[in-house]
């Protein structure tokens, strides 16, 4: 199975998401998430492709929970172990994880469009700035980025780098994820 198709299995999205509690904690798993990878992808994967700085996705998801009332009601606790592989990572494997990072903002259309149609979407006051991202002019979007990294050239081993990147931030997520249903599970 592809891995982006386990992380959509893993996580169950949009169909697990039936409430604003469920928001809550998807976007606090994310948060969990991107407190390892923001710092890892802002120092040198723009200046190795061309493309605008990276943007934090960290602030953005304490904004959306402040917003909602769970800002601290909800704690997921990410193993240091599973962010080893991302941390360890190098710059052109860093490409790889960027690229899986831009290209996840069409999932954010996808999951503003399942809230905004839910029975529950109209009980959210929250900006969802994190599902937003692809909106913002001032971030870099998926086609940018895209074009940025179709404009190198790169060896076989950068090559495998970008791919080993890519497929390490997947693993990371779909560790986080499954870490996150577990704990959520024992508290249950």
């Amino acid at each position: 199975m592809p891995l982006h198709e386990e992380l959509e299995r893993v996580t169950g999205l949009p169909d697990k998401l039936a409430s604003v509690r469920d928001l809550s904690q998807l976007l606090k798993t994310f948060q969990s998430a991107y407190q390892i990878i923001d710092p890892v992808l802002s120092d040198t994967t723009h200046k190795l492709v061309g493309v605008p700085d990276y943007v934090r996705r960290y602030p953005l998801l304490g904004t959306d929970l402040a917003a909602l009332g769970h800002s601290d009601t909800l704690t997921i606790d990410t193993p240091e172990k599973l962010s080893n592989p991302i941390l360890n990572g190098s710059p052109m494997q860093r490409v790889g994880m960027r690229y899986v990072v831009e290209g996840s903002t069409f999932g954010g259309r996808i999951m503003l469009q399942h809230i905004n149609n839910s029975s529950w979407g109209e009980c959210v006051k929250s900006p969802l700035n994190f599902f937003r991202m692809g909106e913002n002019p001032a971030n870099v979007k998926w086609a940018e980025f895209k074009a940025c990294l179709d404009g190198q050239r790169y060896s076989n081993q950068q090559h495998d780098d970008i791919t080993d990147g890519a497929q390490r931030l997947f693993g990371f997520l779909i560790s986080c994820f499954s870490n996150a249903a577990a704990q959520v599970d024992q508290r249950t």
